[in-house]
C-alpha cells in the first residue's frame, strides 16, 4: 500500500554547533521524499545530505554548504524548501541524515519535514 507520509525530525544546534537530523524508514517500507521543508529559530547551513550508508543525495558540505538563506525565499524567513525531482528513494531500514551547522551564533532550533509517500 502506498500512502502519504509527512516524516519529520527536529534538532537542536548550539551556538556555531552541529548535528545531524535524521528521517527514518523502517524496515519492510520505502520512502519516496519529494520535499524537505525547513523551519528554524536561526541561520544554519546544510553541510551533508546522505542515507545511512553514505549514498549522498548532494555535494554540500563543510566547505560548500547551502545556506539557509540559498534554499528559502526572503519573504518568508527561516521557511525553506528543497525540492526533488525525482523524489529521494529510500528502503529502509534507513534514514535520510541531514547534517547541519548553526550560523546564528546562538542556540538555534530547526524542525525538518520531508513531505512524500511510504510504501509498506
Amino acid at each position: 500500500m502506498i500512502r502519504p507520509f509527512w516524516f519529520t525530525d527536529t534538532i537542536v544546534l548550539n551556538a556555531n554547533g552541529t548535528g545531524t537530523a535524521q528521517l527514518a524508514v523502517s524496515t519492510g517500507e520505502k520512502a519516496r521524499i519529494r520535499k524537505l521543508l525547513f523551519v528554524a529559530t536561526g541561520a544554519f547551513s546544510l553541510t551533508g545530505l546522505r542515507d545511512a550508508s553514505g549514498q549522498p543525495f548532494s555535494n554540500c558540505n563543510t566547505d560548500n554548504p547551502i545556506t539557509s538563506t540559498l534554499m528559502g525565499n526572503a519573504a518568508n524567513g527561516f521557511n525553506v524548501v528543497l525540492d526533488f525531482d525525482p523524489a529521494l528513494e529510500l528502503e529502509g531500514p534507513n534514514t535520510l541524515d541531514l547534517s547541519l551547522f548553526d550560523t546564528s551564533a546562538a542556540s538555534n532550533t530547526v524542525r525538518i519535514v520531508g513531505v512524500g509517500e511510504k510504501e509498506t
